[in-house]
């Protein structure tokens, strides 16, 4: 009959709820479900500690144990251990009597199954290999990955917001020596050649045009004439070099 604790005491992972539990004995984790709250094991915090105790104690792999000159099989999810050697670890407010009755309780509960072997017990936790599985904990960091990719990929109306207003704000400024007219000639003439008016274009233009010794006007005036993007005083100046399209 299949246990009915592992689905309120067991799965683990960070982000949705979940915990890894390191202890200093033992490398690893333990999965635990936050529906815990609602099992009665949880009510009691002597009994909590000793439940979450034995889900770290017993093992994770099969191995072999000596005790006392004679060697035992532990599959995962076991542990052989005395009623003393479990009333220690619980803490002090344990003995031996009092961890025989716990384990009655979870056994009742079909949460363990014990067995008196010689001069220990094999205590086994029902259904751990179902709800301790590393592929159950790969699979939910596969989903968490999964949403984390869903949500990067989900644009954010508030980003794109701030993204056009930033776009807006880089809009080229005026400089104080062009007259609006001048201004007006200059922006109307870059967008019939479709080159956006940057504020490093109109920086540029501004000192090449100072250059020039040309006014701003005329200058703008020789730009359009000859049908170029931009301006180098160079050009106006008797130089007859191939003329490169600037900003």
């Amino acid at each position: 009959m299949r246990a009915r604790y592992p689905s309120s005491l067991t799965m683990f992972s960070i982000r949705s709820g979940f915990f890894m539990h390191n202890v200093d004995s033992m490398s690893g984790w333990i999965k635990l479900h936050r529906k815990i709250k609602c099992h009665w094991v949880f009510q009691n915090a002597d009994y909590f500690k000793a439940w979450i105790s034995i889900l770290i104690e017993v093992n994770h792999t099969e191995k072999t144990v000596l005790i006392n000159s004679t060697l035992f099989n532990c599959s995962r999810g076991e542990s052989l251990k005395s009623l003393d050697s479990w009333a220690t670890i619980f803490g002090k407010k344990w003995d031996k009597s009092k961890v025989r009755r716990f384990f009655k309780l979870l056994e009742k509960d079909q949460m363990v199954v014990t067995k008196s072997e010689r001069k220990t017990t094999r205590l086994t936790v029902c259904n751990y290999e179902d709800y301790q599985s590393l592929a159950n904990a790969d699979e939910t960091i596969v989903k968490r990955k999964r949403n984390d990719s869903e949500t990067l990929a989900t644009p954010n109306k508030n980003e794109e917001k701030v993204k056009k207003v930033k776009k807006k704000t880089t809009k080229a400024i005026r400089p104080d020596n062009f007259s609006e007219k001048d201004w007006d000639d200059l922006v109307a003439h870059r967008k019939a050649k479709k080159a956006p008016l940057s504020q490093k274009a109109v920086d540029g233009l501004s000192r090449e045009f100072a250059k020039s010794g040309m006014s701003i006007s005329d200058c703008i005036g020789e730009m359009a004439i000859r049908g170029w993007t931009g301006f180098k005083a160079e050009w106006v100046s008797g130089n007859t070099a191939e003329k490169s399209e600037w900003a």
